[in-house]
């Protein structure tokens, strides 16, 4: 795909890394026999030539995940405002990691070792962020360490954000208690028993869930079956990544499986009162390490 991008290999798995994109992923597949199977959605060149980072495999979170209601929270006191514009959500929607170029401090034919930094600005706190990618065998692990550089405590969450080829076909699994319900800005209102069409624990075609809900009293491991493929998924997180945000959108043939340390918006509700929602604060000096693991595997039907 190109001088720009860094790939990996080992045994049958290989990725793609774009680092001036978000540090994120333009590919990981595997193959078997003379058969290469995208265990994440491919980017398309055009897309990767036109630097159209949501359009990536799957990129880092950081230092928070989807929605800040409106760009602006309170902490400690100060208001913070993080976008001017008239839809603040595209400025306040995942963090900065996403959208920055990273650099490459190391790497090797199976592994890399990426770094960005951040200074003040409308997030008036400095951090340093470095993400590690590395292939065991036939499972990649990203891991996401982030530095609090600040004289002062700054929030903090973390996350990925990995999108999956055929939902038309794909059966979700995972070990899930409740799901947050959400308003026409798809922030968060309330928890809820998920409907019988949301039952992650036994299974769930993606197709027609139309979904974009964080499920609670997840238990770090999920499995992504194609009724149309020889090969599965498995993802695992750990660190902090106790939460599991599920995008279906309707009429598409894709979906993303997320693993994340909070609630969207948490910022806000954790002002208001709500205690559960795994908003973090990093002491100066402080760092905070998370990490997911895609493994590809045969399924038995």
């Amino acid at each position: 795909m190109g001088q720009d991008v860094l790939t990996i290999s080992s045994h049958m798995v290989s990725a793609d890394i774009v680092p001036w994109l978000g540090g994120g992923l333009a590919r990981f597949s595997a193959r078997i026999g003379t058969n290469e199977h995208h265990l994440l959605r491919p980017m398309a060149q055009g897309d990767l030539e036109d630097g159209k980072a949501h359009r990536l495999s799957s990129f880092p979170l950081v230092p928070y995940s989807n929605r800040i209601e409106d760009g602006r929270f309170t902490f400690a006191g100060r208001e913070i405002v993080l976008s001017e514009s008239e839809r603040p959500e595209m400025d306040s929607i995942h963090g900065h990691g996403w959208k920055a170029q990273w650099a490459v401090d190391d790497q090797a034919e199976d592994w890399a070792s990426l770094s960005f930094r951040h200074e003040r600005g409308p997030w008036p706190f400095s951090y340093q962020v470095t993400q590690n990618y590395a292939l065991t065998g036939n499972a990649l692990t990203v891991a996401l360490l982030v530095t609090n550089l600040d004289e002062s405590p700054m929030p903090v969450g973390l996350g990925f954000h990995p999108c999956f080829p055929g939902q038309k076909t794909a059966l979700l699994t995972a070990p899930v208690e409740k799901v947050w319900l959400v308003d026409d800005k798809i922030l968060p209102t309330e928890k809820a028993v998920p409907p019988t069409e949301w039952n992650l624990v036994g299974g769930v075609p993606l197709m027609g869930m139309r979904s974009d809900n964080l499920f609670t009293g997840w238990r770090r491991i999920a499995r992504i079956h194609w009724r149309d493929s020889e090969i599965g998924l498995s993802l695992r997180a750990g660190g902090p990544l106790e939460f599991l945000h599920v995008y279906a959108p309707d009429g598409k043939d894709f979906f993303c499986v997320e693993p994340v340390s909070h609630v969207g918006n948490a910022l806000n509700l954790s002002r208001q009162g709500q205690s559960d929602t795994g908003q973090r604060v990093l002491a100066p000096g402080e760092t905070l390490e998370a990490w997911m693991r895609l493994e590809p595997f045969l399924p038995r039907f």
